[in-house]
């Protein structure tokens, strides 16, 4: 049990572009069902980390699954912010949200990120004003610019979940370099495939910010399902 606490995080973090690649055109050329496949290794590693929860986690893991594929639902289908591989919403996209949520969770609970909070910080906001800027100059990524600058000015309200936030941000580009390489989704080369005058790298440098609002959303949503819970947390806020 506390080995699987321990090393669940890195372990999902090495197993993304396998599970990448299964749902990509290079596999689906060996293996028709390939974004079948994909979802089934998501959803059992989602089990497995449900089954070792505790039930708050677990209530909050299941809302994210259905913030998740409600967000892609908008941000894909609705806004055509982006596109999967076979113009759908994978299932596994639901599971993997929450997957990512609670890897981050775990991860800034190690006692290396509560040691060196601030240094971490530092330096991660560092990396994340010069890639952006990186994409800005050499993919003319104004789009990911500009979400990447709302991001930063965002964390200046949100002190308690900074590194929470900035360690997302790392790992959402890491995702998203790995799914447009592998073409298991892409963006447009304007913002919506519409906007002219705001291009957009294939990823955006600043998709992050919108973990913002999956964020907001799971916690409100939990809070609206549990009364008690939400009493208590309103007694924290005005303290």
């Amino acid at each position: 049990m506390r080995r699987s606490k321990v090393y669940y995080a890195p372990t999902l973090l090495l197993a993304i572009p396998l599970f990448l690649y299964i749902d990509s055109p290079y596999f689906a050329d060996y293996f028709k069902e390939s974004q079948h496949l994909a979802t089934l290794l998501v959803s059992l590693a989602f089990f497995y980390l449900y089954k070792r929860s505790n039930t708050r986690t677990r209530a909050i893991m299941l809302i994210g699954v259905v913030v998740g594929l409600t967000g892609e639902f908008l941000f894909s289908k609705v806004l055509g912010m982006y596109h999967y591989r076979l113009d759908n919403i994978p299932l596994w996209v639901g599971f993997g949200h929450s997957l990512i949520f609670a890897a981050v969770h775990r991860i800034i609970r190690r006692p290396f990120f509560l040691d060196n909070k601030e240094k971490i910080q530092k330096y991660s906001l560092l990396f994340i004003f010069f890639y952006a800027s990186a994409w800005l100059v050499f993919a003319n990524d104004l789009f990911g610019f500009m979400t990447t600058m709302a991001f930063l000015i965002l964390l200046l309200f949100v002190k308690k979940s900074r590194l929470f936030f900035t360690i997302m941000f790392l790992i959402v580009c890491y995702i998203e370099v790995i799914g447009t390489t592998t073409m298991s989704w892409w963006w447009p080369t304007t913002l919506m495939g519409i906007f002219e005058n705001i291009p957009s790298a294939n990823p955006p440098s600043g998709i992050a910010i919108f973990y913002f609002l999956f964020d907001f959303a799971v916690l409100h949503t939990y809070l609206f399902l549990n009364p008690q819970t939400r009493k208590r947390y309103k007694r924290r806020k005005v303290i």
